[in-house]
């Protein structure tokens, strides 16, 4: 069992308090792993914020070396003004070019404040 739990990895990076995220796209994290194994991994990001705003979303967006972004919207709050992102997927990797994630954030049309308190992200061999 040992053996098997050498051959995994684990990737990731976090930031703090990311204040005033403006209402277009800014960085919010990033990570890259530079070489691996060919395999399986899970590509993934979680954001925790707040966001006072009662009509407007907050999106955030993500892509995987230099592709087209993806984005996923995080509609106006129901009772507080916490805000919550977590998407991780399969990805198939040949382990021989470095795979970068990149996830950026912003508010939508609002002048109220969008603060990140935690950003998460990882690239983590599963198989």
């Amino acid at each position: 069992m040992a053996e098997l739990f050498n051959i995994l990895t684990y990737t990731f990076q976090k930031n703090q308090n990311i204040l005033d995220i403006p209402d277009t796209f800014t960085p919010i994290v990033q990570v890259t792993q530079q070489s691996g194994d060919n395999g399986i991994y899970e590509l993934g990001f979680s954001i925790s914020g707040t966001f006072p705003n009662i009509t407007n979303p907050v999106v955030a967006r993500y892509r995987i070396n230099n592709d087209p972004w993806l984005s996923i919207s995080k509609e106006q709050k129901d009772v507080t003004d916490n805000i919550t992102f977590y998407y991780a997927f399969p990805y198939a990797w040949d382990g021989a070019t470095p795979i970068t994630i990149e996830v950026e954030g912003r508010k939508s049309g609002s002048a109220d404040q969008l603060d990140v308190q935690y950003a998460d992200a990882w690239i983590e061999r599963k198989v």
